[in-house]
């Protein structure tokens, strides 16, 4: 994630210029996901951050940031084991 200016990157603009372009739930799963395993944060497209930025493909997104939240606790949970 580059640390460039406003406007640049909804994610950055989130996580670096204190920003809120998503909505409230996605923002929290977002900053869930930095700070439990901030490299699945690699696994989100542009242009998917773009789009629920923008209001569009909110469901989607949900479904994806609840995926790799899910996914983080089944590799969590191989850890422990």
């Amino acid at each position: 994630m580059h640390a460039g200016s406003v406007g640049d990157n909804p994610l950055t603009d989130l996580l670096v210029h204190g920003l809120h372009p998503f909505p409230q739930d996605i923002e929290e799963m977002l900053l869930r996901l930095r700070d439990t395993v901030p490299r699945y944060l690699d696994r989100i497209d542009f242009d998917e951050l773009s789009d629920w930025a923008g209001g569009r493909n909110l469901d989607a997104g949900r479904a994806h940031l609840r995926t790799l939240l899910a996914q983080y606790e089944i590799d969590l949970a191989k850890l422990i084991r």
